[in-house]
């Protein structure tokens, strides 16, 4: 397979330009491993290009700590690639106030925030492999809970076509939430294109926060509106963290309220390595069109 290149992000470094990629953060040490891995592989795609990873909140480097970081390696200019699904308060307000704070503290230039995932094909398609995956651990290997299995990478395998998927499936969208109604909203929008590909016998939405229906709620209703005999529970979430063993807590209890219904979490999107190169094309598109606009 042939490298991928990045010429934009390659012409950026060369003029001392550098990556800053944040995420939201968390206090769960598996959360915080799999962030760091993600920048990881990003940084051995692009080896030449200058990238320091961050949290906003509840883990370190801190942003301003990073941002201090590219500045004594030389760089003068950073483009911000936020690790996020949707475009809310973190994105909007959080992220920006916190880098802006950082740059002219050091006298770094940002010349830019990628967007989020939103509704991209990229998210689309692994959000999509999650859910074979879960439904093929269970066939496999008997995992209960495809989110637990520690042999994630060789007995999670997607099943080839989806058209092999049992239909007759309850699957529960989970998303974190937010007092952002636009987002939300996205989120939903999200699951509607899911649906293009896959649509299960029952589905609906379920939000740990700022939404009438809420996550416990929501799988309640999937066990017992739905006629369904195997449930999945389907986090779109980045990492592992508090909210990811919170939903285990949940479908926990649910399973021993209605053991006649097979219990299925899928695990959250960001355990695989295509998201590296993912948010590095994100980047290297956002500077292209950036250096567009300016020559126009």
């Amino acid at each position: 397979m042939e490298p991928v290149v990045y010429p934009e992000l390659e012409g950026f470094a060369s003029n001392r330009g550098g990556i800053l990629v944040v995420g939201h953060g968390t206090r769960l040490v598996d959360g915080q491993r799999q962030f760091l891995s993600l920048v990881d592989q990003m940084q051995q795609q692009v080896p030449n290009v200058a990238i320091q990873s961050a949290f906003l909140e509840l883990a370190s480097p801190t942003i301003e700590q990073a941002v201090e970081q590219l500045q004594a390696q030389g760089i003068t200019q950073i483009l911000v690639v936020p690790i996020l699904l949707f475009s809310a308060a973190h994105a909007q307000e959080d992220i920006p106030d916190a880098v802006r704070d950082a740059c002219d503290r050091f006298n770094v230039e940002v010349i830019g925030q990628v967007e989020p995932l939103d509704c991209s094909p990229h998210a689309i398609d692994l959000s999509l492999l999650r859910y074979q995956q879960a439904i093929a651990c269970s066939n496999s290997s008997g995992c209960l809970f495809a989110g637990h299995c520690t042999q994630a990478q060789t007995c999670c395998r997607p099943i080839a076509d989806l058209a092999e998927i049992d239909f007759n499936v309850a699957r529960v969208m989970v998303g974190r939430g937010t007092s952002d109604a636009s987002a939300r909203q996205r989120m939903r929008d999200f699951v509607e294109i899911l649906g293009r590909f896959h649509r299960p016998s029952w589905s609906a939405v379920g939000f740990f926060a700022g939404d009438k229906n809420g996550v416990e709620d929501t799988i309640l209703c999937a066990a017992t509106e739905s006629s369904s005999k195997t449930i999945v529970i389907h986090p779109h979430l980045l990492f592992e963290g508090h909210l990811t063993n919170e939903l285990r807590r949940i479908v926990t209890e649910m399973q021993s309220k209605f053991p006649s219904k097979r219990w299925l979490i899928a695990m959250p999107l960001g355990i695989d390595q295509s998201l590296a190169e993912v948010w590095l094309e994100m980047a290297d598109e956002y500077l292209a069109s950036t250096t567009n606009n300016h020559s126009a």
